[in-house]
């Protein structure tokens, strides 16, 4: 699939258009915080220097149509890389994907080495790449077979609160 085929292109919103707020974002849990956008989707995000871009799910709730805040915790790999992008003061760029390829949220969900791709990962356990397409802000990849992409930059400076919501422990 090329990215013109890539459902996640097939109705691309940028400036004014793109707004959270034009999805349907549900509140999952009475007493959660806000409308959680993500809490199956996939992050993408690439250290500064390139050398390592990781997959990662991590819940994101919706502040407004334009602002989301998410749970990017310091010992796992989304975390990682924020705290290098945080270092050099600058935000961190990401992608993050729904749908498609069920693989991808397992993968992304699972606990591999650090500095270890996750899409080649998930490309390795049936011998053939995963077929990706660039975005649009920013020069990550994402699976073509996603269905929903939303692009954005986390912030070096941490300005947002997330949550609360209900987990399996309570």
């Amino acid at each position: 699939m090329t990215g013109d085929g890539a459902p996640c292109k097939q109705h691309v919103r940028t400036g004014d258009e793109a707004r959270l707020d034009r999805f349907p974002i549900p509140v999952v849990h009475e007493g959660d915080g806000g409308p959680h956008v993500n809490t199956w989707g996939v992050i993408v995000a690439r250290t500064p220097d390139g050398r390592w871009t990781n997959w990662s799910i991590s819940r994101i709730m919706m502040i407004d149509g334009r602002h989301m805040t998410g749970l990017v915790l310091p010992g796992r790999h989304l975390g990682m890389i924020w705290r290098e992008w945080e270092a050099i003061g600058q935000p961190m760029p990401y992608a993050l994907f729904q749908g498609g390829d069920p693989g991808a949220a397992v993968v992304g969900g699972m606990t591999v080495p650090t500095e270890v791709d996750e899409g080649a990962y998930l490309g390795a356990l049936p011998g053939r790449p995963v077929d990706v397409v660039k975005y649009e802000t920013n020069d990550l990849e994402v699976p073509a077979s996603a269905e929903v992409v939303i692009e954005g930059h986390l912030s070096a400076t941490r300005d947002a609160v997330e949550g609360p919501f209900a987990e399996f422990h309570g």
